[in-house]
């Protein structure tokens, strides 16, 4: 069972996907996501907003066969990042790919969905964290960084990490990569799009002499000049 939440309009109305069938309406904001789902057949394509994040959360915690979950280019905030992870996320051993890509996270709720993946029941393998302002106006000092660096060499299943897009500076860039030395299974780390030099690739030759388990890195349009290459 696939649930997609991506944002939908026909003729000025919110629109649920299911193949060939649309069933137009009002926001489903208010709605309960189960019964929404259910009768789309488990595609979902609508704007949806951090107030449907606890029953999707609830959903997560009792299904026991969804293995993916795209909430792509919708309203989501800190907050519906963290209804998501503490009530469905954490209690989830299914889930392997979950897309939260276009949103308006930042750096707390990032934090949020890492802890959830360390609470030792969640196997999340892939997490796209694609154009949300995770790290915008975020440097070396900031609490919810450091508490980000922390978590991520303990989120033991996760092998694919998307952070394209996120404000990532050198400053941040360096601290993430680090944070990766010792991580025993990411194989794709992908931060396009963003604002590193030549110094975040010096930090991360670094981290590959370490970590043999990291074998895709993705840093196109960002600022690295032929010096590095």
């Amino acid at each position: 069972l696939k649930c997609i939440a991506r944002s939908g309009k026909c003729d000025g109305y919110d629109v649920i996907h299911n193949g060939a069938n649309y069933v137009s309406g009002n926001t489903v904001q208010e709605r309960s996501i189960t019964s929404i789902v259910e009768r789309s057949g488990g595609n979902l394509v609508n704007l949806v907003t951090d107030g449907m994040m606890s029953s999707l959360g609830e959903w997560l915690s009792e299904d026991s066969s969804l293995d993916r979950v795209v909430l792509s280019e919708n309203r989501l905030t800190n907050d519906g990042a963290q209804l998501l992870a503490r009530s469905g996320l954490a209690h989830n051993s299914t889930l392997v790919q979950l897309h939260l890509a276009l949103n308006n996270i930042r750096c707390n709720g990032a934090v949020a969905v890492l802890e959830a993946l360390t609470s030792g029941q969640c196997r999340l393998r892939a997490l796209n964290l694609h154009c949300n302002p995770v790290f915008q106006d975020v440097d070396s000092s900031s609490d919810d960084l450091q508490r980000l660096v922390a978590l991520l060499p303990m989120c033991t299943s996760l092998r694919f990490l998307n952070f394209d897009g996120t404000g990532m500076t050198d400053e941040v860039g360096n601290a993430v990569l680090l944070s990766l030395k010792h991580h025993p299974c990411i194989s794709w780390f992908s931060a396009t799009g963003n604002h590193l030099s030549d110094l975040s690739v010096n930090a991360l030759l670094d981290v590959k002499k370490v970590n043999g388990t990291l074998q895709r890195i993705s840093l196109g349009s960002n600022k690295i000049t032929d010096t590095a290459v």
